[in-house]
C-alpha cells in the first residue's frame, strides 16, 4: 500500500541543488526588492528595541510576529527567539507580540528622547533602573501608579516575552460571527474555529482533513485527496447550502454553487485560521449562507514574511507540491503562493450494464458481435457485422466493467495566487491580487457520473481604513471540457470504439463560462452605548454556453430540434442580486449583550427578501455565556438549476420502453403495466415480443426557470427560493481552567425545498386513462413537435416539500497537561419530518406481476427498467448521519519534545443519500433514476469508526516532517454518493521554512 510514499521524498534528498537553487533565487528577489523599493538607506539611530520571544517552556518561538501598533515597524523572531526594531521615534508605543497556537501580549512603552553614546552606558532593564530583579518586575510594577507603570527608556535591550499556549482555542479571535473581531467564547452564535497551528501540523493540503475533528462538520469524502463539507444535513452532489469564503469573498463555483474542501485558490501554509459558522447567515452575508458557511482567514505578508515549500508523497500515486513567500519592505509589501496536486483515485469497479436491445439477455465482452462494415447512411445500425449466433441480428455488447484506467481516475489541481498590499497611512491599506485555480477529473453530477476540467480566476482590489471596508471582486469560471460516462461508455460499446475515441467523440469543449462581478462595502459606528455595522453588496452573473450546456443565446442542436437546427435562438442569461444589511449591538443591563441584524436582498428573477437576526446573550457566568439567537436564510436556485440543457441522442440514451400498436387508437401506444387490460393480456401471455417494438427515448436535462406544463393541464412551477428559520440555544464556558465546554441546541423549519433531479412528467400512469404524460409547454413556450413530445423523458428540478429537523452539537477540550488535550465531539439530530406538496405516487405491484409473466424480454423490462422510468415525486432525504462524533488525543513531545501525534476516530451511523441518478438508501426497493445497473443502490453509506493518525516532528526550525495515516482500519464512511467507497491512505510530507 505504501509503494508510492517515499517515491517524490527520495528525489528531493537526492537533489539538494533544486534547494540550493531556491535559496539563490529567493536571494535574488530580496535584493530586486530592496533595489526598487527602498531607494534609500537611512542612517541607524539609538533608538530601538530588541529582546528574545519563547514559550513557557523557555523555548525559543521561531517566526513570531513583533508589532508596534499602528505603525509600519515591526520584526519576527528568529531562529533563536530574537528579534530587533531599529530607528524608533520617540513616543508612547504599543508593542504587540503574537504567534499563532499561544496568547498573544502587548505591553505600553515610551521612547525618550535621551540617545545614550554607547548601550553601556544604560543597564540593561527598566527593572534595573528600579534596583529590582528581573524576577522582582512585575511586583515592582505593581507598586507603581498607572502613568510610572509604563516603561520610559531611549532604547531596550532585553524586551522579552514569555508566550503561553492557547491550548483550549476560547481566546482566538474571529469575525466570521459579527463581521468584527471579537474572541470566540464572546461570538453571539454557534461557531468554531480551527488555528494556524493545528492546521500547519497537518499533511496534505485538504481542509477536510483538518475539520474531521470540529464538532457538528461533515466532512464527505470525494475520491482519494479531495472531501466536501457541509453542516446541519441535507447535502447533495452539487450543494450550495453551505457557502465556502475566502476573508469574507465568495469563491464558490458560480454555474454550480460547489466547493470541495480543497478546490479554493489557498494553500495551507497560507492559511491563518478556518472559522466555522454553524445555522442560517444570511442577514449578514446573503443568498445561500443556508446551513452555515466556511471562512478562510489568510495570513497578511506583514505578519508572515519569510518563505515555506511543502513536497508530499503518498498512495494512490498521491503527489503534491506547495510554495509560499512573503515579504514587507515599509509601507509595501506582497506574497505569492502555489499548488501543483495529482492523484489516481481508489478503484471503484462497476458494471455499466443494461439490457438495451431488451431480448432478455446481457450481451457481455466475450459474446458481443463486432462491426464489420458500417451503414453508409445510419451509423447506428452495422451493415455487416460478424453475426456469431447467426440470428441475423445484431447484438453490440451491453456490459463492461469502468473506472478501472488511470484515465478515468487521474485527478489533478493546481493552484497559484498573488497579492500586493501598500499603507496609505498607519490605518488604512490599499491591496490588490489574483488568483488561479485548475481541475480536473470526474464529478458526481445530479445526472450520473461526469468529468469535467474547468478554470478559475480571479481579480480583486480592497481598501480597509479603521471603520470601512471596501472590495470589488471578478471571478471567471471556464469550463474547458467535459464528458458524460454513460454517452461515452454506450459509444464504445455500440461502435466498438476505445474509450479515448469515445471521449473525443462525445466531449464538449468550452462548453460554459461564467463571469461574476461582485462588491462588498461595510463601515461601522457607534451612537452613544449602541455599535453599528453597515454594508452593502451586489453580485453581477453572466453565463455564456452557447447552448451548449445552458438555455442561452446559441445555436439549436440536431438534438434540440431537428426543425430548426442551427437557428439562433434564446437570450443572454444575466442574473443581478443586490442586498443591505444593518447590524447593531447593545449591551443591556444584568449583563446582557443584545445583537440584531436585518438584510434586504433583491435577485432578478425572485421577489425582494428580508432576512432577520436577533440574539440575546448573558455574561452573568464566570469564563463563560448562555445565548439565544434566531437566524433566517434563504438559498436562491443556482444558474445550473435554473437554466441547466441538456441533450443525449435517443441511440446514446439508456431510456427504452416498449410500444405497442393499438387498433383503437390506430397508432404506437407505450405499454403501461399499470393498466388493467395490458396486466391481463400480460398475465394470459397475450403480449408477445414480436408485438413489442423497443423504442429509445431522447433524453433531455432542464432547468426550471420558468415551469413546465403537463398535457396542457397540469402545471409544474418553477422553482422557488428555499428559507430556513431556525431557533437556536448555546452555552460556552470553561471550567476550571481546563474544560471547556460549546454545546448548542438547534430546532429549524425549511420551506420550498429544491428537489434532487427527478423526472417531471408519468410514463407510466397508475389511473384511468393511462396515457404517458407529456411536457407540452415550458413556460408559456408550446412544444408543437409531436416526436419530441412523444418520445421523450424530462429531467430536471422542482421546488417541492419543507422540513423541520432539530439537533444537538456539542464540543469538549480539556487539558490533560501542558502536553496532552483530549478533545471530543457529539451531534446528533432528530425529527426528520418532511411535509411533500406532491401527491403523484405510482402504484406499480411489480411482485405480483413476476408471478404471471411468461415475456422474458417484457418480465426484464419491468423488473430493472420501468421503477426508474416510473414518476417519482420529490422526495427529500436528509443524505447525513442523525448521529456522529469524534473523540481525538493530542500529544505534544511524546517520546521526544520535538514529536507532536495526534489520534482521533470518528464515529457516523449509516444514513441514506440520494441525488439524482445516484442512491444508497437502506430501501433496497428505492431505484435509481436510471435503469443502468452502474447506478444500483447498494444500500445506506458509512457507519462504524474511522481512525486517523497525525504525526509531525520537528527537526529544527526550518524543516519538519509530517506523516497522515488515515483509514487505519480500512473502513467505509461518510462521502458523496457515487464516489468510491474510503479505503486505507497515507501521506508523507517535508516542509522546509526560511525567513
Amino acid at each position: 500500500m505504501y509503494r508510492y510514499l517515499f517515491k517524490n521524498l527520495l528525489f528531493i534528498s537526492k537533489n539538494k541543488i533544486f534547494i540550493e537553487r531556491f535559496k539563490l533565487i529567493r536571494t535574488a528577489i530580496y535584493f530586486f526588492l530592496l533595489f526598487i523599493l527602498v531607494p534609500s538607506v537611512y542612517p541607524q539611530s539609538n533608538h530601538y528595541i530588541r529582546g528574545r520571544i519563547t514559550d513557557n517552556r523557555s523555548v525559543p518561538l521561531f517566526g513570531a510576529n513583533i508589532i508596534l501598533t499602528n505603525t509600519y515597524q515591526g520584526a519576527i523572531s528568529d531562529s533563536l527567539g530574537n528579534y530587533r526594531i531599529d530607528n524608533i521615534e520617540p513616543g508612547k508605543y504599543t508593542i504587540r507580540v503574537t504567534y499563532i497556537g499561544y496568547q498573544s501580549q502587548e505591553i505600553e512603552l515610551y521612547i525618550s528622547e535621551y540617545e545614550a553614546e554607547s548601550e553601556e552606558d544604560m543597564d540593561d532593564t527598566f527593572s534595573a533602573k528600579l534596583g529590582v530583579e528581573d524576577s522582582e518586575e512585575e511586583d515592582a510594577f505593581e507598586d507603581l501608579g498607572e502613568e510610572d507603570r509604563i516603561r520610559k527608556e531611549p532604547f531596550y535591550q532585553n524586551l522579552n516575552f514569555f508566550l503561553e499556549t492557547d491550548a483550549l482555542g476560547f481566546k482566538q479571535v474571529v469575525v466570521s460571527a459579527s463581521k468584527k473581531k471579537e474572541k470566540l467564547i464572546d461570538a453571539p452564535i454557534t461557531i468554531a474555529a480551527v488555528s494556524e497551528k493545528q492546521i500547519r501540523k497537518t499533511a496534505g493540503g485538504d481542509l477536510g482533513a483538518i475539520l474531521k475533528t470540529v464538532r457538528g462538520v461533515e466532512v464527505y469524502q470525494a475520491g482519494m485527496g479531495r472531501t466536501a463539507l457541509n453542516v446541519r444535513g441535507f447535502m447533495s452532489a452539487f450543494n450550495g447550502r453551505f457557502v465556502s469564503l475566502v476573508d469574507g469573498a465568495n469563491y464558490m463555483e458560480p454555474t454550480f454553487y460547489i466547493a470541495y474542501g480543497n478546490t479554493l485558490p489557498f494553500v495551507n501554509e497560507d492559511i491563518e485560521r478556518l472559522e466555522v459558522v454553524f445555522g442560517p447567515s444570511s442577514a449578514l452575508y446573503g443568498p445561500n449562507a443556508h446551513n452555515g458557511l466556511l471562512n478562510i482567514i489568510t495570513k497578511h505578508p506583514r505578519d508572515s514574511e519569510g518563505s515555506t515549500i511543502a513536497f508530499s508523497s503518498g498512495t494512490s500515486g498521491y503527489t503534491s507540491y506547495r510554495a509560499r513567500f512573503a515579504k514587507s519592505l515599509g509601507k509595501l509589501g506582497f506574497k505569492f503562493s502555489l499548488a501543483n496536486m495529482s492523484v489516481l483515485d481508489w478503484k471503484y469497479p462497476r458494471n455499466f450494464s443494461q439490457d438495451y436491445n431488451l431480448d432478455g439477455e446481457i450481451t457481455d465482452n466475450e459474446n458481443h458481435e463486432s462491426v464489420i462494415f458500417w451503414d453508409f447512411f445510419d451509423t447506428d445500425v452495422p451493415r455487416v457485422w460478424d453475426d456469431k449466433n447467426g440470428d441475423g441480428e445484431w447484438d453490440h455488447q451491453e456490459e463492461m466493467t469502468v473506472m478501472t484506467s488511470d484515465f478515468e481516475r487521474q485527478m489533478k489541481n493546481l493552484k497559484a495566487n498573488l497579492f500586493f498590499y501598500y499603507d496609505i497611512s498607519p490605518s488604512s491599506e490599499l491591496s490588490f491580487g489574483h488568483e488561479h485555480y485548475y481541475q480536473s477529473g470526474y464529478q458526481p453530477f445530479d445526472s450520473g457520473l461526469n468529468f469535467i476540467n474547468y478554470t478559475m480566476g480571479s481579480l480583486w482590489t480592497k481598501i480597509i481604513s479603521e471603520n470601512f471596508f471596501g472590495r470589488l471582486h471578478w471571478l471567471r469560471s471556464t469550463g474547458t471540457e467535459y464528458w458524460n460516462s454513460d454517452g461515452a461508455y454506450l459509444n464504445m460499446m455500440r461502435r466498438n470504439l476505445t474509450l479515448r475515441e469515445s471521449v473525443d467523440r462525445t466531449k464538449i469543449s468550452d462548453f460554459v463560462t461564467t463571469d461574476v462581478l461582485r462588491g462588498d462595502f461595510q463601515t461601522d459606528f457607534g451612537i452613544k452605548n449602541v455599535d453599528f455595522i453597515t454594508g452593502i453588496d451586489f453580485a453581477f452573473y453572466r453565463p455564456v454556453s452557447n447552448r451548449q450546456f445552458l438555455d442561452d443565446r446559441g445555436a439549436v442542436s440536431l438534438n434540440e430540434n431537428e426543425a430548426i437546427v442551427d437557428s439562433v435562438i434564446g437570450e443572454k442569461i444575466e442574473i443581478d442580486e443586490y442586498g443591505g444589511y444593518l447590524q447593531a449591538t447593545v449591551d443591556l443591563p444584568l449583563k446582557i449583550k443584545f445583537v440584531t441584524a436585518i438584510r434586504y436582498d433583491k435577485h432578478k428573477y425572485y421577489e425582494s427578501r428580508i432576512s432577520p437576526r436577533f440574539a440575546l446573550q448573558w455574561n452573568g457566568l464566570k469564563s463563560g455565556n448562555l445565548r439565544f439567537s434566531y437566524n433566517r436564510a434563504f438559498q436562491t436556485p443556482s444558474i445550473f438549476n435554473l437554466h441547466m440543457l441538456k441533450f443525449f441522442d435517443k441511440t446514446d440514451s439508456g431510456n427504452i420502453v416498449p410500444f405497442m400498436w393499438d387498433w383503437g387508437v390506430f397508432g404506437e401506444i407505450v405499454v403501461n403495466v399499470n393498466n388493467p387490460r395490458v396486466q391481463q393480456q400480460i398475465g394470459s401471455g397475450g403480449i408477445s415480443a414480436g408485438e413489442l417494438n423497443w423504442v429509445p427515448l431522447q433524453t433531455q436535462f432542464r432547468g426550471n426557470r420558468d415551469g413546465f406544463i403537463i398535457d396542457e393541464s397540469m402545471v409544474v412551477p418553477s422553482l422557488d427560493i428555499e428559507t430556513v428559520d431556525s431557533y437556536e440555544l448555546g452555552l460556552k464556558k470553561l471550567f476550571f481552567e481546563k474544560l471547556f465546554l460549546d454545546v448548542s441546541g438547534f430546532y429549524s423549519q425549511y420551506k420550498n425545498f429544491i428537489s434532487p433531479l427527478r423526472i417531471i412528467h408519468d410514463f407510466y400512469p397508475s389511473t384511468y386513462p393511462f396515457i404517458p404524460e407529456e411536457v407540452t409547454h415550458i413556460g408559456d413556450d408550446y412544444i408543437s413537435n409531436f416526436v419530441q413530445r412523444n418520445s421523450t423523458v424530462v429531467y430536471s428540478y422542482t421546488s417541492t416539500s419543507g422540513a423541520s429537523v432539530y439537533g444537538l452539537d456539542l464540543m469538549a477540550k480539556y487539558t490533560i497537561s501542558n502536553k496532552i488535550i483530549l478533545s471530543t465531539g457529539l451531534s446528533a439530530y432528530g425529527n426528520l419530518s418532511f411535509d411533500s406538496d406532491d401527491n403523484v405516487t405510482t402504484d406499480l405491484d411489480v411482485d405480483n406481476l413476476f408471478s404471471s409473466i411468461k415475456n422474458d424480454t417484457l418480465r426484464y423490462f419491468i423488473e430493472n427498467s420501468l421503477q426508474s422510468y416510473s414518476f417519482q415525486p420529490g422526495k427529500l432525504f436528509f443524505n447525513a448521519p442523525t448521529r456522529k462524533g469524534f473523540v481525538a488525543l493530542a500529544f505534544d513531545g511524546i517520546i521526544s519534545k520535538k514529536l507532536w501525534a495526534q489520534l482521533s476516530a470518528n464515529y457516523t451511523e449509516k444514513f441514506d443519500f440520494v441525488s439524482g441518478y445516484h442512491v444508497a438508501t437502506i430501501n433496497s426497493d428505492l431505484a435509481s433514476l436510471s435503469p443502468n445497473k452502474i447506478y444500483e443502490n447498494r444500500g445506506p453509506i458509512g457507519g462504524g469508526f474511522i481512525f486517523d493518525l497525525h504525526l509531525e516532528y520537528t527537526l529544527n526550525n526550518s524543516v519538519r516532517i509530517k506523516m497522515q495515516l488515515n483509514n487505519i482500519l480500512d473502513q467505509d464512511g461518510p462521502r458523496v454518493v457515487g464516489t468510491p467507497p474510503l479505503k486505507r491512505n497515507a501521506i508523507l510530507e517535508v516542509l522546509f521554512s526560511y525567513l
